[in-house]
């Protein structure tokens, strides 16, 4: 259904209907998390994960609501410590489950958007500094799309141009359940918010879509997104104009956008879990200290099978022989740059059998003898090292 302005304004209800619906599905979320939940790691293996910054601005929300916010994060599975020292991740789920009880707990259903002034930019921590050093809104919501995954795992963002300007698009992974209307409010309220926020302009969407159903009292999503809204649609997306979202940011640096740039791409590739490849390099840089460790002995230590270890290096186009071989020529390689290290020590820490064999490696590896090696490594440029 479509409403206009006029319409919005002559709209109102109770949200005696709403909670009713929501109550039956928090039942049914809480479900989920138990006592014990509360005590384990906040993230399981292959949970989808929000950053600990962005679960700040929620709090904050839920604290200006005079709501118990640290009864909150534990009903939802959450250690509320987490959210202050060292960069946290929280598991998607459980922050579903929190915006379900805080909207419970408030009696609020539009929670989200009543206090819209505590949406800041500074929810998207590092991604937020590498969008402001862009030349304009569009590219700095580009770095926000590369880059969604730093503040949230459980969603995507995208731009698409229209002829009527460009649609800003939140797409959730289809493997999370139970996505409270909430959460998705509180989404576009900090986006658009960064928008006005980093052009200084006033940025009004000229349409929204969302796939949530039409909420009873429709009065608070009007004051803060004064547009024409659609419900129940097959995305939840934002139209901004061109003049808009093509606005030069008075932040535009381009040698701080390159770092910054780096800084968001490390926290992204930090979210990565290790390949199998650079496991099995771990565990031979480890298992050469005390002999030579064979394929199987890296497998169990891996707790799979041969078999399975050799597809998934196949997969990553690398044999264990191949890793091997890497391993042992760094180890050689910084071996040799030490002075203390005798050719003795070197083989015995390549895990060779006489010394032989190691001068046939660096022959291969480095097309010169360890003692070559050596004093090509220890030469400075321009001079010519004598062979021995």
């Amino acid at each position: 259904m479509i409403y206009s302005l006029d319409q919005w304004l002559g709209i109102g209800a109770t949200d005696a209907c709403a909670m009713d619906g929501l109550e039956a599905r928090m039942s049914s979320m809480l479900a989920k998390v138990s006592s014990h939940q509360v005590r384990q790691r906040m993230v399981a293996d292959g949970d989808k994960t929000c950053s600990a910054v962005w679960l700040r601005a929620i709090a904050e929300l839920l604290q200006a609501h005079c709501l118990d916010v640290p009864q909150l994060f534990a009903e939802s599975g959450m250690v509320i410590d987490m959210l202050h020292g060292a960069p946290g991740r929280f598991a998607s789920d459980k922050v579903s489950t929190l915006w379900g009880l805080a909207a419970l707990r408030s009696n609020n259903p539009a929670i989200a958007l009543t206090i819209p002034e505590l949406a800041r930019p500074a929810a998207f921590g590092v991604v937020s500094y590498s969008m402001l050093s862009c030349e304009n809104l569009r590219a700095g919501l580009m770095r926000l799309s590369q880059y969604m995954g730093v503040v949230s795992e459980a969603a995507t963002f995208s731009i698409h141009e229209a002829p009527e300007g460009y649609w800003l698009q939140l797409d959730v992974q289809p493997e999370q359940q139970d996505v409270p209307r909430q959460r998705i409010e509180f989404d576009w309220l900090t986006i658009l918010a960064f928008c006005k926020w980093a052009t200084g302009r006033e940025i009004r969407p000229l349409a929204m879509e969302w796939q949530a159903e039409d909420p009873v009292n429709p009065g608070p999503h009007q004051a803060v997104f004064p547009c024409s809204m659609t419900f129940g649609c097959a995305a939840n997306r934002v139209l901004l104009s061109r003049s808009d979202i093509l606005a030069t940011l008075p932040t535009w640096d381009d040698h701080l956008s390159e770092l910054h740039d780096s800084l968001a791409r490390e926290q992204l590739a930090s979210l990565q879990p290790p390949s199998t490849s650079s496991r099995v390099r771990m565990l031979i840089e480890q298992g050469l200290r005390n002999g030579v460790p064979s394929k199987s002995d890296v497998a169990r230590s891996l707790c799979m099978s041969e078999r399975t270890l050799q597809r998934r290096l196949d997969g990553e186009g690398v044999t264990f022989k191949s890793l091997m071989d890497v391993v042992r020529r760094d180890l050689a390689d910084n071996l040799l740059r030490r002075a203390d290290a005798s050719l003795d020590d070197l083989a015995v820490a390549l895990g060779f059998a006489d010394e032989s064999a190691t001068y046939r490696a660096c022959r291969r590896w480095f097309g010169m003898t360890p003692g070559e090696y050596r004093l090509h490594v220890a030469t400075p440029r321009g001079a010519s090292p004598q062979r021995s």
